[in-house]
């Protein structure tokens, strides 16, 4: 009993992701489904692949552009999860790819990665810019 209470409130202490998406893909020989989650409180993604059972051949490899890669097998009915922390800038879109060697088959789709941090160059182009358009001003 006190064991169920306290389980109770570790998990309700838990809070919901701020985005989830889900997305199904199939092809004729392997379907099942990627989700993603983003927490912005802790800056953090949890990417979800999930290859139904009745696949006949199993993934070889998956990417999210920018996130992760796997590069090795996720049978039929298995669940892969991947986390992934950001850096405080949030997220953008990028691309996700499934592909199987088994068929040849691949399976692009759109997803979020975390923000990238401008290198050099941007930060003295924008502060460039900011003076440009300062001076122009007065």
């Amino acid at each position: 009993m006190i064991s169920a209470i306290i389980t109770a409130s570790i998990l309700s202490s838990i809070a919901p992701p701020d985005y989830v998406d889900v997305q199904y893909f199939e092809t004729d020989n392997w379907s099942g489904r990627f989700r993603v989650s983003y927490w912005e409180e802790f800056d953090k993604f949890r990417y979800g692949i999930r290859l139904d059972e009745d696949s006949l051949y199993g993934l070889t490899y998956t990417e999210v552009f920018g996130s992760f890669v796997h590069d090795y097998e996720i049978d039929p009915g298995e669940w892969k999860a991947f986390t992934v922390f950001g850096n405080g800038l949030g997220f953008e879109e990028t691309y996700g790819f499934l592909f199987s060697d088994y068929d040849g088959n691949f399976h692009n789709f759109t997803t979020i990665k975390p923000a990238e941090i401008p290198g050099p160059a941007t930060l003295g182009a924008l502060a460039g810019l900011s003076l440009a358009l300062r001076r122009r001003r007065r």
